[in-house]
């Protein structure tokens, strides 16, 4: 018995698993005033207001021919067409990118912080006080370790963070120090824009700041915007 078109229509759909709020590949048709014309091998082409294909400067950022993700937010409507969106597509791209990027940097920056959390330990006598902040200083995002240790002297500091300098030997062997440890920490948090600042004094312990400039900080407003964003799509995915 020959299969209906609906049926085969069906079979396809579930070979390639697609659902409400899938992010598949189309191909641009056409470009109007109001509208961009996608194909995505469905039943009919999604129109998707222009809107949606315009970059920071208000300029579309598609020709024709061009593929271009775009989230499935319904096979067929009440009206038989397939409605796509490229804004869902391009918030679920934006969230994976941050979570790749936070992943890779928070490997990175927590390898940095407990180096600098374990100098305090080992490098200071039982009983030293070693307290950690993290605040907002002068629109700057501030990591600080301090220990109420013996201190450093002062023509130590500006060398600490060189490569395998150690100001105290003795110690550093006891401990197993390389003197690598600062030299590490002053590269990653240089790698993120920021700055490591080291502050000591004999008989009043030390300090180390790790300083981010603003336009590197994810503020967690603009997180819970964009995991409002997600959910709010994969809500209406769900629902469809």
């Amino acid at each position: 018995m020959t299969e209906s078109f609906a049926e085969l229509f069906e079979e396809s759909l579930s070979s390639t698993q697609l659902r409400s709020g899938a992010i598949i590949i189309g191909t641009v048709l056409d470009i109007t005033s109001e509208a961009v014309i996608v194909n995505a091998g469905l039943k009919s082409e999604g129109v998707i207001p222009r809107s949606q294909f315009l970059n920071h400067a208000g300029e579309i950022e598609v020709e024709i021919g061009d593929q271009v993700e775009v989230a499935l937010d319904a096979v067929e409507d009440g009206f038989g067409a397939t409605r796509l969106s490229r804004e869902k597509a391009k918030r679920d791209q934006a969230w994976k990118v941050l979570e790749k990027a936070h992943e890779a940097e928070e490997s990175e920056l927590t390898s940095a912080f407990s180096n600098l959390i374990f100098n305090a330990i080992v490098h200071t006598p039982p009983g030293t006080v070693i307290n950690i902040s993290w605040e907002s200083l002068d629109n700057q995002a501030c990591l600080t370790v301090a220990d109420s240790g013996p201190g450093i002297e002062q023509r130590h500091i500006p060398r600490l963070t060189e490569r395998f300098y150690r100001a105290d030997k003795a110690r550093s062997r006891q401990s197993g120090g390389t003197g690598l440890g600062l030299a590490i920490v002053k590269h990653i948090i240089g790698r993120h824009d920021g700055e490591l600042q080291i502050a000591s004094q004999l008989g009043s312990g030390s300090q180390f700041k790790c300083l981010f400039p603003e336009d590197v900080i994810l503020h967690k407003s603009n997180l819970k915007t964009l995991e409002g964003q997600r959910s709010d799509d994969l809500e209406s995915a769900q629902d469809m």
